[in-house]
């Protein structure tokens, strides 16, 4: 089993969301479908949910915009 964080990107900044155990970005995908599906409908235009292994610590800038951690970015949901 292995940690994800999910990530909330807005115009105004960028927030940890959530974290979510799972054994595959596939799995990661599904849940968060399933518990989050009220929040994903209240997504504006242009909002995005990023997905990242948690095995680096999240770090943001004084503007609350993340900085992409050395392992990238592992999927994304947006409208």
């Amino acid at each position: 089993m292995e940690s994800y964080y999910v990530v909330k990107n807005t115009k105004e900044k960028d927030e940890l969301f959530t974290v979510i155990d799972a054994e595959s970005l596939e799995e990661v995908q599904a849940i968060f479908r399933i518990r989050y599906k009220e929040e994903v409908e209240k997504m504006g235009s242009g909002d995005s949910f990023y997905f990242f292994s948690a095995k680096e610590e999240l770090k943001f800038d004084e503007s609350n915009r993340l900085i992409f951690p050395d392992g990238g970015m592992i999927g994304m949901h947006s409208i």
